[in-house]
């Protein structure tokens, strides 16, 4: 990009050109550019805005196109690539950025494992539930297993009187009758 000059921004925001947002293309605000073409300026509004604001805006962007740009280059730090900035503010923005990285991966880990044994604990107790439910069944079954049995038993046991029962009875019909 190369350097603009504020009176040529200036001479864009007179009629007509300011008016059609040339102003705004000449910065390269194009979104505004076209925006301030269909609404004529925004209505004249932001036209009148724009002679204030424009030769600012391009001193800015000029100011920004001469500042020397800073080098970020990789440096062995403690076994691993970390980038350091020959400047100092930039390094020391990079390294921090680096450090809250750092704790939001140790966050993020500590929630994940946290998850985990929740998500174990969670298993376990439904295994111990499903076991309890398990062994409640098998106790059930066992009752019911042993109540026919002995209900079994009861009816071999009434069957077996009943038929002393009739077999006493006969011999007495016997004895009386002869």
């Amino acid at each position: 990009m190369s350097l603009k000059s504020p009176c040529c921004g200036l001479i864009l925001c007179l009629p007509p050109f300011g008016i059609l947002g040339l102003q705004r293309f000449y910065v390269g605000d194009f979104c505004m550019g076209i925006l301030y073409f269909c609404t004529l300026g925004f209505f004249g509004i932001g036209w009148i805005i724009d002679l204030c604001i424009i030769p600012g805006k391009i001193r800015e962007m000029n100011a920004l196109l001469t500042q020397p740009k800073t080098v970020i280059h990789q440096t062995a730090y403690q076994g691993t690539s970390a980038p350091v900035a020959s400047d100092p503010l930039l390094a020391q923005f990079v390294q921090s950025s680096i450090t809250q990285r750092a704790v939001q991966q140790s966050q993020q880990a500590q929630m994940t494992q946290q998850l985990l044994h929740q998500q174990q604990e969670t298993i376990k107790q439904a295994q111990k539930e499903k076991e309890y439910l398990a062994r409640q069944a098998r106790e059930k079954e066992e009752r019911e297993r042993k109540e026919k049995e002995d209900k079994a038993k009861e009816e071999k046991i009434r069957e077996s009187m009943r038929q002393e029962f009739l077999i006493q009875q006969q011999q007495r019909m016997l004895h009386q009758y002869p």
